[in-house]
Formats: structure tokens, sequence, C-alpha cells
């Protein structure tokens, strides 16, 4: 992009142009796997020896 101000009219004054974007997704992420859900089987069972 050309911006007026790098003119040479205006010595001494210039336009930067800018940062990289970071990227959206955190590159430090680790994706674990995820815990099986119980079976219903399992679910009762387990309400049933808590009682």
């Amino acid at each position: 992009m050309e911006h007026p101000e790098n003119d040479s009219k205006y010595l001494g004054l210039t336009v930067n142009s800018g940062v990289v974007q970071p990227p959206s997704v955190n590159p430090y992420l680790r994706r674990g796997r995820r815990k099986p859900l119980p079976e219903a089987s399992e679910l009762v069972e387990a309400s049933s020896r808590a009682t």
C-alpha cells in the first residue's frame, strides 16, 4: 500500500508497513485424546454402588 506521507516533500516522515498478523490458532495447543464416555449400564452400576 502506498502512503502519501512517504512522498519526498515529507522528509523525515515514513509510514511503516506494520507487523505480521499472528496465527489465529495457538501453535502450542496440544490436542489430547478424550476419555471415552461410560456406557449407560456402567453409570447405573456406579450409582447403585454409591447408595
